[in-house]
């Protein structure tokens, strides 16, 4: 499996909280997490693959997440890019619907 990558225009802290509110509401386990070097491991609680999370700055306020396998052993049954697919996309949902909240609460 390749590394997923998505370029997001946030806060390093931003994302790094909605990670975590991600993989609570994916029901995913948390094995480890270093929030100062923006690197999480989790696993999908059904497989159990687990997966490398890193959160990076890029240039210009953008935030940079690689989503990858931990390790390289999966089954042929396994699709590790299907859930860490789903992993960044429900990740990009959550912190558009909390920058969209944030935006309509000033704007009061």
């Amino acid at each position: 499996m390749q590394a997923l990558r998505k370029v997001l225009a946030c806060e390093k802290e931003i994302v790094l909280g909605a990670l975590y509110d991600t993989v609570e509401k994916l029901k995913w386990k948390l094995l480890s997490a270093n929030s100062d070097t923006g690197i999480i491991v989790v696993a999908e609680r059904s497989a159990g693959m687990p997966f490398l999370v890193r959160v990076g700055w890029e240039e210009n306020g953008m935030v940079e997440i690689t989503v990858e396998l931990a390790s390289g052993v999966f089954s042929d049954r396994d699709s590790p890019e299907d859930a860490a697919a789903v992993l960044l996309e429900t990740l990009a949902r959550i912190i558009g619907d909390a920058l969209s909240k944030n935006r309509s609460d000033s704007g009061k």
